[in-house]
């Protein structure tokens, strides 16, 4: 392992602990950017995921469009798009 980096000698334990809070930061900023940038299929898995809790608390909710026909139906048209 290259330790030139470092400009003072520092312990090999202090050493081990500031290797892996930079790997840290390196792995958080990676997970950030692969959370503000999904696939395709994380984006659809998602968004399947919100419509079925969307359904189930319109039907804990007891609130459903049955009493209104056309708004159910632009909701059924437009749903899976």
């Amino acid at each position: 392992m290259d330790f030139s980096i470092f400009s003072v000698k520092m312990h090999p334990l202090l050493m081990d602990k500031h290797i892996i809070q930079m790997q840290y930061k390196q792995y958080k900023e990676y997970a950030r950017q692969m959370r503000l940038n999904p696939t395709s299929a994380e984006r659809k898995l998602w968004q399947s995921l919100r419509k079925k809790q969307l359904e189930q608390l319109r039907k804990d909710l007891k609130e459903t469009d049955t009493d209104y026909p056309k708004i159910q139906k632009v909701i059924d048209e437009n749903w899976d798009k």
